[in-house]
């Protein structure tokens, strides 16, 4: 007996199980196009939309990736501050006093950094270094051309193996004119008042000079120990450089060579001398940083201009 299919209002099989293949005419649509194919794609217009909105969110989250970053990597540069901070202290420890600037033995111009390589866990570099050679003997260059963890800032680009972004401070060169100079100043002897004098007590031995925690009348918290000089491109942009040591002469991060310098936004870190870490702010007075880099001449500091 045959069945006949009943069929509805649009003309499709009732049946169950039989798929229909019937068409009709629905206003957005393509004309005869089977029911069972009725997709809907997205127009060039929503498309265009889409795209805009992915690209303003992007625009909005980078910005915040790069101060993440860069907030992890001044974490870093602190970090490393507070570790040579820690080993001057153990060397002091075991010296009674802290390493010379830069330590001069037949004129070979030995470096701090070098002085206090087993403190931070560099005893092999250390045992390899010859003190009876220049800082880059053939001999020595074998330690010199290391890259030290401690010494390298993770926001600053570097061009060689072996440089170092932080330096000691010997002193200040003036007082900017804004105050009394005290005897033999107006020579250039502001390079001996810091914790790595220049030249010490015997102008013909520069650097021979180790300074000791008793000598810091200006108190430990008040002065100076280590700032960055970051990204150098001189010959003393090596960490063994017996010259890794300078003296403050402008504003921060005016000058790269030889002065407090770093790649990060608007400031850099300085280590004092009890070993605390802070950012200073590259709009602080040249007085505050000449009052500062001096370890024994009793000036008061405002603290508050610092950051």
């Amino acid at each position: 007996m045959a069945v006949h299919a009943r069929k509805g209002k649009w003309g499709r099989s009732l049946l169950p199980g039989r798929p229909t293949t019937s068409t009709r005419s629905v206003p957005g649509y393509p004309q005869n196009v089977p029911a069972s194919l009725d997709i809907r794609g997205f127009t060039l217009v929503e498309l265009l939309v889409v795209i805009a909105i992915i690209g303003i969110l992007i625009a909005l989250l980078l910005p915040a990736v790069q101060a993440a970053r860069e907030a992890a990597r001044r974490n870093t540069c602190q970090n490393n501050l507070k570790q040579i901070g820690i080993a001057l202290h153990n060397y002091h420890d075991a010296h009674q006093t802290f390493p010379s600037g830069h330590h001069q033995i037949n004129i070979h111009d030995h470096c701090w950094m070098t002085a206090i390589l087993p403190h931070i866990e560099e005893q092999v570099l250390f045992d390899g270094y010859d003190y009876s050679q220049k800082w880059n003997s053939a001999k020595n260059r074998l330690v010199a051309e290391r890259d030290i963890a401690v010494q390298l800032c993770p926001s600053t680009e570097h061009q060689n193996v072996g440089q170092g972004d932080y330096g000691g401070i010997n002193g200040c060169g003036s007082y900017s004119g804004e105050a009394d100079i005290p005897d033999g100043w107006e020579n250039g002897n502001g390079y001996e008042v810091g914790m790595f004098p220049a030249t010490g007590d015997d102008p013909m031995v520069a650097g021979n000079h180790p300074i000791a925690l008793k000598h810091v009348t200006d108190g430990t918290s008040h002065t100076l120990f280590v700032g960055e000089d970051a990204g150098r491109t001189d010959a003393a942009r090596f960490w063994a450089n017996g010259n890794q040591t300078f003296v403050q002469h402008g504003l921060i991060n005016v000058s790269r060579s030889n002065e407090l310098f770093s790649d990060h936004p608007s400031g850099v870190h300085v280590l004092m001398v009890d070993t605390r870490v802070f950012f200073m702010s590259e709009s602080t007075p040249k007085l505050i940083i000449d009052y500062m880099s001096t370890r024994a001449h009793g000036e008061l500091v405002d603290y508050a201009e610092l950051q």
